[in-house]
């Protein structure tokens, strides 16, 4: 049996009526060619430290999210969101920005301080994070009280230019899970092997051809009007 599968899967409409909502956005999403993060998000490459930990995220993020499983394993996440569907190669993906998020089981314990890492990863990440948005902001100070002194002035900035490479690549993909939760349950997230894309602004974008999909994922009963719609589709729907 395959652990992971060469292809990612998105699962559309979710907060809508199951069935032909579902379908038409399914649709309009094939039209357009285009996938469009939903939800909302801090400015790009920042935090804002009120966040607090919603549906296993550190923050308001509008990411597009995609999950690794085998085509014949896939029952238990269409459970929970949707049986409409599209899926791209791993590397066509990658190629967009794509990577997996890190769990963090939430009642592990730590040796960072007294909590379980559910309450002291968020904290100490968001103290660092802080740490260095605030030395960013103090930067031309910085250059203004010590003019002659390069090495100090230098250091300082290396500090601080790294502050959105470590939001970007590292705060946004963090993903918080509940290790206690049976596999079907709706916030072990675990289960999903999240990737995902972060965009540069308040949305995220994906832009495809239909050549670009690997499979299409839709209950049997829509087939025949996927097919009349996408005719080239054809020999890439599941049947969810």
């Amino acid at each position: 049996m395959e652990y992971v599968s060469d292809e990612l899967f998105h699962f559309v409409g979710r907060h809508r009526p199951k069935g032909k909502q579902q379908f038409e956005l399914l649709k309009e999403i094939f039209k357009s060619g285009t996938l469009i993060s939903s939800g909302k998000s801090v400015n790009s490459g920042e935090i804002d430290p009120r966040d607090k930990i919603i549906s296993g995220e550190l923050s308001e993020i509008a990411a597009l999210c995609f999950c690794d499983i085998p085509k014949q394993l896939l029952g238990i996440h269409t459970g929970k969101y949707s049986k409409f569907g599209l899926s791209f190669s791993k590397r066509f993906l990658a190629s967009k920005g794509a990577k997996p998020v890190i769990y963090i089981p939430i009642k592990s314990q730590t040796n960072l301080g007294k909590g379980a890492r559910g309450k002291e990863v968020p904290k100490r990440l968001r103290r660092v994070l802080g740490a260095l948005l605030e030395l960013r902001s103090l930067k031309g100070l910085i250059n203004q009280k010590f003019p002659s002194d390069r090495k100090l002035r230098e250091a300082f900035g290396k500090a601080t230019n790294q502050t959105q490479f470590l939001v970007r690549e590292l705060y946004y993909y963090i993903k918080m899970f509940d290790e206690d939760l049976p596999q079907d349950h709706a916030k072990n997230y675990y289960m999903e092997r999240e990737w995902r894309i972060i965009g540069e602004h308040n949305r995220t974008k994906l832009s495809f051809s239909l050549k670009d999909v690997q499979s299409v994922m839709i209950p049997a009963d829509f087939r025949q009007q996927l097919l009349k719609a996408f005719p080239s589709l054809s020999n890439r729907v599941i049947h969810t």
